[in-house]
């Protein structure tokens, strides 16, 4: 599969009936949605690191902080308000360096004007793929309107 050529978008990116076959069989389309994916975890253990609670690292210093207070008869500095202006930053710059990593990684050039990102900024092409998909679907079981 890696000696295969990669299929070329159409020139005119034509609003005609859009190929769908094109969509679900290059190597391309198939590396964004992996970045989709990678990108969805990345933010949530990104989000997490922006709160106190967000992730177990977090709860699990705090715990220890408060431990070791308790054991001095004092009370936890560690708060959400104290934690905030460690958390907040880091996450943004986590955030950022992820954007820039992902975007390199997997779009290398193709995000460039005149790429074949153009093809998925055509909002008609992307809904008759979209509609073309979900017509495959079928309609939906009666367990599926009951829940």
């Amino acid at each position: 599969a890696a000696d295969e050529p990669t299929p070329e978008p159409p020139e005119d990116y034509s609003i005609g009936e859009p190929d769908v076959e094109f969509f679900l069989n290059d190597p391309f389309y198939d590396d964004l949605a992996a970045m989709f994916a990678i990108a969805t975890a990345y933010a949530s253990n990104i989000g997490g690191i922006a709160t106190l609670i967000g992730t177990n690292p977090n709860l699990r210093l705090y715990d220890l902080i408060d431990e070791t207070y308790a054991d001095l008869d004092m009370k936890s500095p560690l708060t959400y308000a104290t934690w905030l202006p460690m958390g907040l930053p880091s996450a943004f710059i986590a955030l950022i360096f992820c954007f820039l990593l992902l975007k390199l990684y997997f779009l290398r050039g193709n995000c460039l004007p005149g790429s074949k990102m153009d093809a998925l900024g055509d909002p008609e092409r992307s809904r008759k793929v979209l509609q073309k998909q979900y017509d495959q679907l079928g309609p939906m079981a009666y367990a599926l309107l009951n829940t």
